[in-house]
């Protein structure tokens, strides 16, 4: 199954489950599910533990303590994320699971933390990030479909390979147009280690020796030999 947003999409091979905020949204929350192969086909997903979990997740006012999700940033930001919920109603896309909002909220930036079941790989919500509680849950069968899928993305700022599988994860990783890849976690950083992305996320490196140089002039010397 594979969990995207445009940035930094979550695979997972085989044996775990990866629940993870659009692929355009490195900096979201993962929440996973390990399933046991035993019982379930491999094409087969249970994601009744992550949507028990979403049901949970309070919005409301962040100075509350028990408000997990707090309002978008600002009105701009809102009527984005809004337009990718249009587009999930408009299109009849299936959505698993909303999350509950504290009575009078609706006249602030709040929204309800939603996951919608394998939208079409052209749709908004898998091809542009919504910065906002949005889910969308993708299928595949096939670890060449998948990395040709996530590869198609014009994005390249990291991703995580969920699997118990060190070799295919290796090889997962190896084939990603991506900066950087963790593997059963994510965003997990380093600052000794080099940071940033391929494609149209960004140039330059921050961090590590690569990050260090990008202070640094650096000098070139010519010479004709004389011997």
């Amino acid at each position: 199954m594979l969990l995207c947003g445009k940035l930094s999409p979550a695979l997972i091979a085989g044996n775990y489950i990866i629940i993870k905020p659009s692929p355009f949204t490195p900096y979201c929350s993962i929440k996973i599910v390990k399933l046991t192969q035993r019982f379930f086909p491999p094409s087969v997903v249970q994601v009744a533990s992550f949507i028990k979990h979403i049901s949970k997740l309070k919005v409301g006012d962040g100075f509350t303590d028990s408000t997990f999700i707090g309002p978008v940033q600002n009105q701009l930001q809102f009527e984005r994320v809004q337009v990718h919920l249009d587009e999930i109603v408009k299109n009849n896309y299936t959505v698993l699971k909303r999350g509950d909002m504290s009575e009078g909220l609706q006249k602030g930036f709040f929204i309800q933390p939603t996951v919608v079941d394998n939208p079409p790989d052209d749709s908004k919500i898998v091809t542009e990030e919504p910065f906002g509680p949005v889910v969308p849950l993708l299928k595949w069968s096939g670890v060449d479909e998948v990395l040709s899928r996530v590869n198609a993305s014009d994005m390249g700022l990291g991703a995580s390979v969920w699997t118990a599988d060190e070799e295919l994860g290796m090889r997962i990783a190896d084939e990603l147009d991506v900066g950087s890849v963790w593997f059963n976690e994510h965003l997990a950083i380093e600052p000794t280690a080099t940071f940033g992305g391929h494609k149209n996320s960004g140039l330059g490196r921050k961090w590590g020796v690569d990050g260090l140089r990008g202070y640094c002039n650096s000098k070139t010397y010519f010479a004709e030999r004389t011997k």
